[in-house]
């Protein structure tokens, strides 16, 4: 049984309806034929019903462009192309259309997803199938009516809008009336030399609108102005070289002869020997004007001119008027030797008939004869070029012309990064590019201002995150994220690259960007990374992960920045509820407009009210949920501690004013811990806030410890405003200190060595991560240097700006992980914001010239 099918394109069911241009009828197979199994397609699908799919034009024959073939068929899934079942696409014009084109619709070919992710959907869900062509996405859209819209804006075409317009003010302002002067004044000879060299340049303007315009589609606008208004003008050269020999000599001539005097009928006997004058042998004696000057004529009076023009100052309009001609001129060939020089692999004009030098040389020209013909009028030109150029980079409109200057800018990059590998680096060069762990850029503005202020319009910083869990939806999630976060650094005037992974952990993501970030000589030497504050209620595996990256970016010889603020410096939860509580608000908006849309349209209006009263109370409610989930705290205490966090957030956007960054320079990193603060002193938000080196020492030597690492800061040009050499660093903390220290560390003590061999074995293999007592022991100095240090600080730095310090390094397989966050979280402790800097232990400062 056959079944029309036709609802769907717009045509009338029945078996006389006239066929529509898309024609689909569902087969059956007829029940009393049980079909034998069929073999699956390409993609692994067997047929269970069909459909024909035949393409009708009102009675004429299939389409000639090729895109389905008439014995092709579709399948429940998939279009059957080339005789198999698949959701690929012949290739097709319509592919790639742009949006709106006025010359054909635009189909959206099937997504990658769509070609490689398990099939789950059928033909009717594949973009730029059937259900694409049936609903206007597709082919449909090439037939549909012009729009009998009255207000639509009326449009002249090429020919009045362009050709008509063009010719009339070439012939009339600058050929017409002018060409007698010109005849006048240069006489013949120089007349035609000069229209040959208008020629040269309208030639070669042409040559290279030629290639523009065969480089693609050509859309309506300035674009189809520019390239008619250029082709006219070449055109006219040739009538303007007949118009030197007839209307040039005439009107010249004649015109001349007959005004110059200012006499009609000063005329001479036919005997007088005229000796080549051209006014003599047309009778006229003009000699008296090689002793006095002549007040008429059009070589000395522009009157006539005026009259028929109709302007009264002619001579003052028509410069301006042709530095403007020859301003697109010398545009259009600049475009086109820049499209032809940035080697785009999109610059693949059908017009073979050119040549990039020759376009420049036709540029070089136009401007040139520019300030030949009036000087001031090309300053003029000039100036309204430039005016236009900053007023669209200042307005930076909201679109992508894809033009040369974007490929030159990409090409010029790529050449300065190849230039870079090939010279070694040296220490004088060096500057820290900065890979920073952020998550997202939002979530953790702290950490992303403070590498910029260090790296901002000096060296390279890369955003990263890493995204975690089930491959299908993290890669998915990876790939919408990429563009909208670079922008969102864009537009808040971030510079910095963002980059993204997959990774079934956070340990594993990062190692892939520690090893393939950067590109050549631009490629990271340090991870910022912020300090994990909740490493005491994490899971175990979380921290292991954590330190483990912390040893990843030593094996890989990056420098390692570690930045820690009491209130912390993840602020996604409170951008999520943010987000929420701006998406119920555009909720309430749109209730208040089904409200109005009920009193004006009745039930329908009632359906929508409803169903947005029950989406504004699910709202409320998953708010709610969040909130609870999210901050287990009175809600007093929690708007108190957000703000805190906020105003935490943003500190390093602001101005530091005057202060102090305490750096304690304890051990010899190959000097990076001591050039990120200096390199915070020289940007204006700091530039208030002066060095002090802490230092540690011995109580007999102190005097002398200062004065080698001043005279060291000397050498590296680095000032400060004071030295302070530290005696007592190795000294045991107090027992306050140290009573604090085992109560931290308490939850994650093995305490095998209370318990017997057997019973502390099995828990050292249920709890390999917890802290030993032999390995206490054996780091028990370090450990109590961690704590003292911390009383130093509170001493000594308690009202710096920010704290610089050298971060302690755990050797691998023998500090356990609970222990080295231990060391962390007791040195940095309740003070200003800390910044834990560790280098690779390669110089990065030298005092050589």
């Amino acid at each position: 049984m056959d079944r029309d099918f036709n609802s769907s394109f717009g045509g009338e069911a029945g078996a006389g309806a006239p066929c529509s241009r898309f024609h689909v009828r569902l087969v059956d197979e007829p029940p009393e034929y049980e079909p034998p199994p069929l073999a699956a397609g390409e993609d692994g699908v067997s047929h269970v019903q069909r459909f024909e799919f035949g393409f009708q034009n009102r009675g004429d024959s299939l389409r000639a462009d090729g895109l389905y073939h008439p014995c092709d068929t579709f399948s429940s899934s998939y279009l059957k192309t080339f005789g198999h079942n698949t959701a690929d696409r012949v290739p097709r014009i319509d592919f790639y259309r742009n949006t709106g084109s006025l010359s054909g619709g635009k189909i959206n070919r099937p997504s990658l997803a769509d070609l490689h992710e398990d099939l789950k959907g059928d033909i009717l869900s594949i973009p730029g199938t059937v259900d694409g062509v049936a609903n206007g996405d597709g082919a449909v859209d090439a037939g549909r009516k012009p729009s009998e819209n009255k207000d639509e804006l009326v449009r002249f075409g090429w020919i009045k809008g362009v050709l008509v317009r063009c010719m009339l003010n070439i012939w009339g302002v600058m050929l017409f009336i002018r060409l007698s002067w010109i005849v006048g004044q240069a006489g013949i000879g120089l007349g035609v030399v000069l229209i040959l060299l208008a020629t040269v340049v309208t030639s070669i303007t042409g040559l290279s609108t030629s290639a523009i315009s065969t480089n693609g589609c050509v859309r309506g606008g300035l674009g189809v102005v520019i390239i008619s208004l250029s082709s006219v003008v070449t055109v006219l050269t040739g009538i303007s070289m007949s118009a030197i020999c007839t209307n040039g000599v005439v009107r010249g001539g004649a015109t001349v002869v007959r005004d110059a005097t200012g006499s009609v009928n000063d005329t001479i006997s036919a005997l007088t020997s005229c000796n080549g004058s051209a006014a003599c042998t047309l009778g006229y004696d003009f000699s008296g004007c090689n002793t006095q000057m002549c007040n008429f004529g059009l070589m000395n009076n522009f009157q006539v001119m005026s009259m028929v023009s109709g302007f009264a100052e002619l001579n003052t309009i028509a410069p301006v008027i042709s530095n403007f001609f020859l301003a697109s001129y010398a545009l259009i060939n600049f475009s086109c030797f820049h499209a032809s020089y940035s080697k785009s692999p999109g610059w693949r004009p059908a017009f073979k008939f050119y040549n990039m030098w020759v376009s420049l040389l036709g540029t070089v020209l136009c401007c040139a004869v520019m300030f030949v013909i009036n000087w001031w009028a090309a300053v003029i030109t000039v100036a309204v070029v430039l005016f236009l150029n900053i007023y669209v980079i200042y307005n930076k409109p909201e679109v992508n012309w894809g033009s040369s200057a974007q490929a030159m800018s990409y090409v010029t990059a790529l050449q300065d990064a190849l230039s870079l590998t090939g010279v070694n680096d040296h220490i004088k060069n060096f500057r820290p590019q900065c890979i920073v762990l952020t998550g997202s850029p939002k979530s953790r503005p702290a950490l992303l201002d403070l590498t910029l202020s260090f790296t901002k319009n000096f060296s390279l910083c890369i955003c990263s995150q890493v995204f975690m869990g089930p491959r299908k939806q993290t890669v998915s999630d990876m790939n919408l994220s990429m563009d909208n976060y670079q922008q969102w650094l864009s537009r808040n005037k971030k510079k910095a690259f963002y980059a993204a992974v997959a990774g079934d952990n956070l340990r594993d993501g990062v190692k892939c960007l520690l090893q393939a970030s950067g590109l050549g000589r631009m490629k990271p030497n340090t991870l910022v990374i912020g300090y994990k504050r909740d490493w005491r209620t994490a899971n175990p595996q979380d921290v292991e992960n954590y330190v483990g990256i912390l040893h990843d970016a030593f094996d890989f010889e990056y420098g390692l920045i570690i930045l820690r603020i009491s209130q912390g410096l993840d602020i996604s939860r409170i951008l999520q509820i943010q987000e929420e509580l701006q998406r119920k608000e555009e909720e309430k908006i749109a209730l208040e407009a089904a409200k109005k849309d009920e009193q004006e349209h009745g039930k329908q209006g009632l359906r929508s009210l409803k169903f947005l009263n029950k989406a504004v109370k699910y709202s409320s409610n998953t708010l709610a949920v969040n909130a609870q989930k999210d901050f287990k705290i009175s809600a007093g205490h929690a708007a108190d501690f957000n703000q805190r966090l906020l105003e935490a957030s943003t500190r390093f956007q602001m101005n530091q004013g005057k202060g102090t960054i305490d750096v304690w320079w304890l051990f010899d990193d190959g000097g990076l811990t001591i050039l990120i603060p200096y390199l915070l002193t020289i940007r204006k938000k700091w530039c208030g806030c002066k060095l002090r080196i802490f230092i540690g020492g011995k109580l007999d030597s102190i005097n002398e410890e200062k004065r080698a690492m001043a005279a060291l800061l000397g050498k590296f040009r680095i000032q400060c405003a004071d030295i302070k050499v530290i005696g007592d660093i190795n000294m045991k903390p107090s027992k306050e200190s140290w009573k604090r220290f085992e109560e931290l560390i308490e939850p994650y003590q093995l305490h095998e060595g209370s318990k017997d061999p057997a019973t502390a074995e099995i828990l050292l293999k249920e709890h390999p991560w917890k802290i030993t007592d032999a390995e206490l022991e054996r780091f028990k100095d370090k450990t109590y240097r961690q704590v003292k240090l911390n009383e130093l600080l509170q001493e000594n730095s308690r009202s710096a700006n920010i704290i610089v310090v050298s971060l302690p390094i755990a050797r691998k397989e023998a500090v356990s992980s609970y222990l080295y966050m231990a060391w962390l979280e007791i040195l940095s402790r309740n003070l200003p914001p800390v910044i834990m800097i560790r280098g690779n232990q390669k110089n990065v400062l030298t005092f050589y010239s």
